[in-house]
């Protein structure tokens, strides 16, 4: 016996961003961001978000603490 398989559709693997949040001394902050994708602008806008996003959330002073 002899069997065919089809395969129909596309597998898509998507790479999520990654953010290493590094704690430095005196409460201090700071981020290793990767951000992945063929397009540049979506990527570098993407990248932007993510850091700004940071920026607020850690490195606005003492108003977190």
């Amino acid at each position: 016996m002899e069997y065919e398989m089809k395969v129909h559709g596309k597998i898509i693997h998507e790479q999520t961003p990654s953010i290493k949040l590094i704690r430095g001394q005196k409460n201090s902050y700071g981020f290793e961001i990767k951000v992945f994708g063929k397009d540049m602008d979506k990527v570098l806008e993407q990248l932007k978000q993510i850091n700004d996003r940071l920026v607020e959330q850690y490195c606005r002073g003492d108003e977190n603490e």
